[in-house]
């Protein structure tokens, strides 16, 4: 790790720091007109597709061990307004660190959820819990330890099936096309693959920028395991939250991005370093987003991530002893996810910019995915598009999502 990496590192961690002795959350409002005044905030879900000519609705779903999360729904656009038992339902899983808004925030055109609303979907989104809308328990709060005791595990095995369970019941469908970026990749993979039942419930698996099995090392992989491990030394049980929906960052953007040409690089290090080199998200432009970015992950979900790295295993979450990982799952070693039990007909974009999900990467899950299973797997044609372009980029609509909705509309996808 070269010099200028460590200097990220250290100025990360006082970032984070200050974030944790601060706590000056983003504030939410519904509507431009209540945030007069307020240099940094947030349109609630609701509020920006409101704001944005959309219908949006706002359910509340609660899990067994307590969590209670927020799902949105996208209602499709005129002329597919009247839902039918005919209308097309998609449930979309969001990134690490990122929430519904993700998927609505630069709106139509760039979008992918009212991409698929103007084609005529039924849209749901999740969060995942953590999150700035998923941050309720029915008995701990968020200022306790146990509140962030969870890994990529529970997004996967206790929030994913609730959230899908609600959505089948809501449309009365009984099968459903799932879309994941990232982070909703790997769940979804994690989902099918311990809860094969699933696979009769969802008739399509989309994958964009999936992160499974990490056959590779680059210097994006090198710096996420440093850091990772650097605060796993200080965090052992990774309990405590991550990231969270702070003034914090915008106010860094807005007012040390922008002061000269050396901050402006600074500011571009760990962004392209982890996403890949950016053509399109100019960051010293976009304190607004960074308002909606990142929003709030238990430290242990990236902990699981780096274990992943590490291991090159796609398997559950390694507890800190073993008589803890033989307690809850009678080894020593946690299992690894089984992906052969995947049989749902599968989409995967591959962004060619992408240090988190590389080519190899991705012919790794395809190589351990049943033969049978009908599969579409599409390079990304410009070879400058990265890991974030899939949610980020102007161009995203031209590149990924017209193209997906022309797969879509394809007789083996049609249901």
């Amino acid at each position: 790790m070269g010099y200028s990496s460590v200097k990220i590192i250290i100025l990360l961690c006082i970032i984070q720091f200050i974030v944790w002795s601060s706590d000056l959350r983003i504030k939410q409002f519904r509507t431009y007109d209540e945030a007069i005044g307020t240099e940094f905030y947030a349109l609630d879900f609701i509020g920006m597709a409101n704001a944005q000519g959309y219908e949006a609705e706002w359910h509340n779903v609660t899990t067994d061990d307590g969590y209670i999360l927020t799902l949105f729904r996208i209602l499709p656009s005129p002329p597919f307004r009247n839902i039918t038992e005919k209308t097309p339902v998609i449930y979309m899983a969001h990134g690490l660190g990122a929430t519904a808004d993700i998927f609505i925030l630069f709106g139509r055109g760039r979008s992918i959820a009212y991409a698929f609303a103007d084609a005529g979907y039924d849209v749901w989104i999740g969060n995942f819990r953590g999150n700035s809308y998923s941050r309720r328990h029915q008995t701990l709060s968020p200022d306790d330890e146990e509140f962030w005791n969870f890994s990529m595990d529970e997004y996967a095995l206790t929030d994913l099936p609730v959230f899908l369970d609600y959505v089948f019941t809501a449309t009365k469908k009984s099968s459903i096309k799932f879309l994941g970026h990232s982070l909703g990749t790997t769940t979804g993979l994690m989902l099918l693959s311990a809860k094969p039942e699933y696979n009769a419930k969802l008739d399509t698996l989309i994958l964009l920028a999936p992160v499974s099995y990490w056959t590779t090392h680059n210097p994006a992989r090198t710096f996420i395991s440093t850091l990772t491990n650097s605060l796993k030394m200080i965090f052992p049980k990774g309990a405590y939250e991550f990231h969270p929906q702070a003034v914090i960052i915008p106010g860094i953007i807005k007012h040390f991005c922008t002061i000269n040409s050396f901050t402006k690089d600074l500011c571009y290090i760990p962004y392209d370093l982890i996403l890949g080199p950016s053509r399109q998200f100019k960051v010293e432009n976009q304190p607004e987003f960074f308002c909606y970015y990142p929003a709030g992950i238990s430290a242990k979900v990236s902990y699981h991530y780096v274990q992943h790295l590490n291991t090159g295993k796609f398997q559950r979450y390694k507890h800190e002893t073993k008589d803890l990982n033989l307690r809850i799952y009678g080894s020593e070693e946690p299992p690894e996810y089984n992906v052969t039990n995947i049989v749902t007909p599968t989409i995967i974009f591959h962004a060619p910019n992408d240090p988190l999900s590389t080519a190899d990467d991705v012919e790794a899950l395809i190589s351990k995915l049943p033969s049978g299973t009908l599969m579409v797997y599409e390079r990304v044609d410009n070879e400058e598009f990265n890991h974030g372009d899939f949610v980020l980029a102007n161009n995203a609509d031209e590149l990924v999502y017209s193209k997906l909705l022309g797969i879509l509309s394809q007789s083996q996808f049609r249901r």
